[in-house]
C-alpha cells in the first residue's frame, strides 16, 4: 500500500521526542509509586531484592503518544493502532494496580488487539508462499488469526519481563529491526511508529538497566507487547516491497518461542498455563550459573542475531525462512534440554542428547535443499520431512 513518505528529519524528531519525554518523566512517576506504594516487591519467584516503582510503562506509553501527537497523519490505521494501544496500556495499568484475574486481562487484550485490527484495518491477508505451492489465503479467518497473533505476542513479551533491561532491551532491538525493515520495504507508517516506540524504550532504559530503579509493569510489558504484534502485520501488510510473515516471527522468534514452549510444559504438567514461575530461558541461564548482567547480554545478542538475520535476510522466499525458523526452534529445544539438565530438574542420561541432537542434523541440511530445489514437488517433499523430523524432536525434548 503505497503512502507519503516520512522524511528523516521528523523520524529524528519523532525519536528524539521520545526518548526526551520518557527519561523526562521517569522520575516523578517513581517518585508518585513510592507515595501511592505501587512496589513490586521480591518474593520467591522474583530475581530482584529490593522493593522497586513499577509504573515505568506510563512513561513509555506517554512518550510514545507524544511524538506521534506532533508528528503524525491521524488516518484509519494509526487511529486503530491508537485505540487498541489505549486499550492494552490500560489493561496492563489496572493489572498492576489492582490484579486482574486471567481471563479479565484476557479479555481485555482481546478488545485491545480487536479496536485495531477491525477499526484499524490492520490484519494479515495469508500466510504466504508456504510450501512452494503459491500464498496460503486466510479469507474469512483473516480477522481472528490477527487477533490470536497480536495477544500471543502480546504475552510473550509481558512473560519475558522477567530481568532488569530484558523485555525493554529486546523490544529496542526489534523496534530497530523493523525500522530498517521499514525502510528497506518503503513502509512509512513502520518507520514513523518504530522510531516513536525505540525512543521511549532507551528513554527507559535508562533507569531500568541493572540494577533497576523502576520496573515497567504489565502496563508497559502489555504496551510493548502489542505494539510489536502490530508492528509485525504492519511490515507484512503496509510495505511498498512485500515482506514475508516469517520476516518478523524471526525478528520476535526468542520471546515467542520461550512462551509457547514453556505454555506446553506447563500443559503437560498439569498446572495452570498463566501462573508465574521460573521455568523460562533466562531463569535456565541464571539457574546454570550466569549473572544478572551476563544472561541479559546473552539474550540481547541473541535477539540481536535474529534481527540481524531478519534484516539481511528479508528477501528470502516464504518457504526458505519458514524451514530457517524450523531450524531454529530445534536448536532452541536443544539447549533448553541441555539447561534443564544443568539446572538438575531432569534426568541426563549419557546417550540422551547426542541422539536428540543427531537426530536434528538434518534440518540444516533439509533447509539447504530446500533452496536449492525449483521444483515445487521437490519442496513440498522436503518440508514434509523437515516438519516430521521437527514433531520427532519435540516429542523427545518435552
Amino acid at each position: 500500500m503505497a503512502r507519503e513518505s516520512v522524511p528523516w528529519i521528523t523520524l529524528c524528531c519523532v525519536f528524539l521526542t521520545a526518548l526526551s519525554a520518557s527519561v523526562a518523566l521517569i522520575p516523578p512517576i517513581s517518585r508518585l509509586a513510592a507515595r501511592v506504594d505501587l512496589m513490586d516487591r521480591p518474593d520467591s519467584r522474583k530475581v530482584h531484592v529490593a522493593e522497586t516503582p513499577r509504573l515505568g510503562g506510563i512513561a513509555i506509553f506517554l512518550s510514545f503518544v507524544l511524538a506521534l501527537l506532533l508528528f503524525a497523519d491521524f488516518d484509519r490505521l494509526i487511529l486503530g493502532f491508537l485505540a487498541g494501544a489505549v486499550v492494552m496500556f490500560v489493561v496492563g495499568l489496572l493489572d498492576d494496580v489492582v490484579a486482574l484475574t486471567a481471563a479479565q486481562k484476557f479479555a481485555g487484550q482481546t478488545v485491545a488487539a480487536a479496536a485495531a485490527v477491525i477499526g484499524g484495518g490492520i490484519h494479515l491477508d495469508g500466510l504466504g508462499n508456504v510450501f512452494g505451492q503459491g500464498d496460503v489465503a486466510l479469507g474469512t479467518f483473516a480477522i481472528p488469526f490477527t487477533i490470536f497473533c497480536v495477544v500471543g505476542v502480546s504475552n510473550a513479551i509481558n512473560l519475558m519481563d522477567g530481568l532488569d533491561g530484558l523485555a525493554g532491551g529486546g523490544v529496542a532491538i526489534a523496534s530497530g529491526a523493523f525500522v530498517v525493515l521499514g525502510y528497506l520495504s518503503g513502509n512509512h507508517p513502520l518507520m514513523l511508529l518504530g522510531c516513536a516506540l525505540l525512543g521511549g524504550v532507551l528513554g527507559f532504559l535508562k533507569y531500568n538497566m541493572h540494577p533497576a530503579r523502576i520496573f515497567m509493569g504489565d502496563g508497559g510489558s502489555l504496551f510493548l507487547g502489542y505494539c510489536m504484534g502490530i508492528f509485525s502485520v504492519i511490515l507484512v501488510e503496509y510495505g511498498e516491497t512485500r515482506i514475508s510473515g516469517f520476516t518478523p516471527l524471526t525478528v520476535l522468534a526468542l520471546p515467542v518461542v520461550d512462551t509457547i514452549y514453556v505454555m506446553v510444559r506447563r500443559f503437560r504438567e498439569g498446572k495452570k498455563l498463566f501462573l508465574p514461575d521460573k521455568s523460562h530461558l533466562h531463569h535456565r541461564l541464571m539457574g546454570v550459573g550466569l549473572g544478572h548482567k551476563t544472561t541479559v547480554a546473552v539474550l540481547y545478542a541473541a535477539s540481536y542475531a535474529l534481527a540481524a538475520f531478519s534484516v539481511v535476510f528479508y528477501r528470502l522466499p516464504d518457504y526458505g525462512q519458514l524451514g530457517a525458523l524450523v531450524g531454529l526452534l530445534v536448536l532452541f529445544l536443544i539447549l533448553y534440554r541441555i539447561l534443564a539438565c544443568g539446572m538438575g530438574s531432569e534426568p541426563a542420561g549419557p546417550n540422551q542428547l547426542p541422539d536428540v541432537t543427531a537426530g536434528t542434523l538434518i534440518l540444516p541440511v533439509a533447509y539447504g535443499l530446500i533452496l536449492l530445489f525449483q521444483s515445487k514437488r521437490s519442496r513440498k517433499i522436503i518440508l514434509t520431512t523437515l516438519f516430521a523430523l521437527l514433531a520427532l524432536s519435540v516429542t523427545s525434548l518435552i
